[in-house]
């Protein structure tokens, strides 16, 4: 879920979403973040919706559901580096 670079000493290039490591981790990611914009309810889960809705505003909806996978990725990872429980900060 990291973006592509094609750079050179004096400019860069942004590319597409690379299909780097697991494809079943990268669906999975994607299903939740998917999932999590358009079902769930949970008000603990309203602050990264509304993060996605304002990316989707100007981006896409495609494109900001990659964005929300990108960082469910890396606050499960931060959990798992840490072996610390989520608690989401006001």
């Amino acid at each position: 879920l990291v973006p592509g670079e094609s750079s050179s000493s004096e400019r860069q290039q942004r590319l597409s979403i690379t299909k780097a490591g697991s494809s079943s981790v990268r669906w999975v990611l994607g299903q939740a973040a998917w999932s999590l914009q358009v079902r769930c309810h949970d008000p603990a889960a309203r602050p990264l919706q509304l993060w996605a809705a304002e990316i989707a505003r100007k981006r896409g909806r495609r494109i900001a559901t990659i964005a929300l996978a990108r960082k469910l990725a890396g606050i499960l990872y931060a959990l798992w580096r840490d072996g610390t429980r989520y608690e989401q900060r006001r």
